[in-house]
């Protein structure tokens, strides 16, 4: 993987670090992304714990089709004050989709 060298960050600053992949041909499965930064000078043993910053990322290799979703009335006649049903169905729906309907 490469690497981004970033120095002479002021004491208590803040550094975003951009990081892309590209990650056709990479096998599916878990990753670790992770941001090390050397000691500095004056920087006892114990003060290296926030030297590494990591993540977990998951490589997948399936994305659940995005469902269709159709809202018809009920009744054709129009409404223009008071309650109406209105008929709401859901196609292509994938296992992966999780969601609820509120009203």
């Amino acid at each position: 993987m490469p690497s981004q060298n970033i120095v002479d960050i002021a004491p208590g600053s803040t550094q975003l670090l951009t990081f892309y992949w590209d990650t056709r041909g990479v096998s599916v499965g878990g990753y670790i992304i992770r941001a090390i930064a050397s000691t500095v000078p004056g920087e006892g043993f114990f003060d290296t714990f926030d030297n590494t910053k990591a993540i977990i990322c998951t490589v997948a290799s399936y994305l659940p089709k995005i469902p269709v979703v159709k809202a018809i009335p009920a009744y054709k006649e129009w409404f223009v004050r008071g309650s109406f049903d209105v008929n709401l169905t859901i196609e292509n729906a994938d296992v992966f989709w999780d969601g609820e309907v509120s009203a």
